[in-house]
């Protein structure tokens, strides 16, 4: 094993994970490099990191450092320097610097280089995936897009607030659910699972997707199914979301139920015990 303790300041880069400038935001968390070093961080709303560093289990120069940084404007990089918490002589170092990126969409690994008195090495950290206590949901109104009128969209934020999830990515799974308008004689298929990955969605900063999940009956399937005689009628899905993970697999944080109804004149879609109705044509 390498010892690196001789002079340390972070410098963590993390990836766009798409064209939309999705990006691990957020170094918070409880890191083991491949030192066996443990860094316990902490991250503020404006981007200022602090936290210590213990590498007591370093065979040559064991110790205990503070951390402090910044994250670099609104970028994914992250300058960090380690303080060392008591003197030690040559050749251990009181201070030292590295270079990490994160890995999407799990955020919870990352490679990169550390300096210490002009030697580098490569470096690799992990942390046990972040995952969501929960989400809520909120209405953000009717689709207005043509052939999606009859469909709700509702906005995720993630839980607990305390968190940046920003940059991590949630998708959809589900099966078991019930759909009343169905009838063979209709054509229309039933409503009653949501393949994994079905739809997914981006996390920003203020831990909210970056797009709405759309609930509803399309406009065509509400003119068939009346025309059929089917109304008043719907459908009923368990919802489990997910988040991605780099490390030990995809963890699965809430299930709630999603529907969508087609009465005589009117539509109605829910979602997480929120709903909304709207007339329809």
């Amino acid at each position: 094993m390498t010892c690196k303790l001789f002079t340390i300041v972070l410098l963590v880069v993390l990836p766009l994970q798409t064209v939309t400038a999705q990006f691990c935001a957020s170094i918070a968390g409880q890191w083991t490099d491949n030192f066996e070093y443990d860094y316990s961080l902490s991250q503020s709303p404006s981007g200022s990191v602090t936290g210590t560093l213990d590498a007591t289990s370093d065979p040559v120069c064991p110790g205990i450092y503070n951390v402090t940084g910044s994250r670099q404007g609104s970028t994914p990089t992250f300058q960090l320097s380690m303080q060392r918490t008591a003197p030690i002589e040559f050749p251990c170092a009181q201070q030292f610097t590295e270079t990490v990126t994160l890995n999407t969409p799990g955020c919870d690994t990352g490679s990169g280089t550390w300096l210490s008195l002009g030697v580098t090495g490569d470096l690799s950290v992990s942390k046990d995936c972040d995952v969501p206590s929960g989400e809520t949901t909120s209405p953000q109104g009717w689709d207005s897009t043509p052939g999606r009128q009859t469909i709700h969209n509702w906005l995720i934020t993630l839980q607990p607030s305390s968190k940046n999830f920003g940059g991590r990515i949630v998708y959809e799974s589900g099966s078991g659910g019930t759909d009343t308008c169905f009838h063979p004689s209709v054509g229309i298929p039933p409503q009653t699972s949501l393949p994994p990955g079905a739809d997914s969605w981006s996390i920003d900063e203020s831990n909210r997707s970056t797009t709405s999940d759309g609930v509803g009956w399309f406009p065509a399937a509400v003119q068939t199914y009346r025309a059929a005689g089917r109304a008043p009628c719907g459908f009923t899905i368990p919802q489990t979301m997910t988040i991605r993970c780099n490390l030990n697999g995809d963890r699965s944080y809430e299930t709630h139920p999603v529907g969508a109804g087609i009465q005589a004149t009117t539509v109605s879609s829910s979602r997480d015990g929120q709903s909304a109705q709207r007339a329809w044509p």
